[in-house]
């Protein structure tokens, strides 16, 4: 994980060990309520997604190899 400020927000990458091949397919549905097709539940990325906008900021797909996801949050002012 790396994390920056830019622009008085934060912006976060996380990178995963998800198969490439798998969310490639899935690239569409990724944040979608059991849309990955995978093992779990598949409602994990959504609450997320759902988090980051709660916060005012946004979640998405940044890369599909290696899996990378951007984090974007609103900073915080004194």
């Amino acid at each position: 994980m790396t994390a920056r400020e830019a622009a008085g927000a934060v912006v976060s990458h996380v990178a995963d060990e998800a198969d490439e091949w798998t969310l490639t397919l899935a690239v569409g549905t990724v944040f979608a309520r059991g849309g990955t097709g995978g093992s779990g539940t598949g409602i994990g990325l959504a609450v997320a997604r759902e988090l980051a906008e709660a916060a005012g900021g946004r979640l998405s797909l940044h890369r599909a190899g290696p899996t990378t996801f951007t984090l974007l949050l609103p900073g915080v002012r004194d």
